[in-house]
């Protein structure tokens, strides 16, 4: 269930969030969202953030579309809301944080090198 007091100061960083549901699973979908890679191009993709438990993991992070990055990483795709979408193995994003943490420390394992 999404938190509506996190969900609130989610939009202080990304105004166009909204929550999205499929079946009993809700998501925060973030369209049109940047990310500035380590080599300091910024990429425009959505993302779809997962606050709870998914997949093994305790949150997840999707993206539109795979990104470069300088270090290979395990992409694996999942079809969610009808659309193909991408996240790296990550294990390391607690569902106690803030939306935003949750996001910054999912891109943060993306770009780091």
């Amino acid at each position: 269930m999404i938190d509506k007091e996190r969900f609130e100061k989610l939009l202080e960083d990304y105004p166009k969030a909204k929550t999205v549901t499929e079946g009993a699973e809700e998501f925060i979908f973030l369209p049109h969202a940047k990310v500035t890679l380590l080599d300091g191009n910024e990429a425009e993709l959505d993302m779809l953030l997962c606050p709870h438990l998914r997949e093994g993991k305790p949150t997840r992070l999707y993206f539109s579309k795979q990104l470069k990055t300088r270090r290979p990483r395990n992409w694996g795709p999942s079809r969610i809301l009808e659309k193909e979408w991408h996240a790296i193995s990550w294990n390391g994003v607690e569902a106690s944080l803030s939306y935003s943490e949750m996001i910054a420390e999912h891109i943060g394992a993306l770009i780091r090198e």
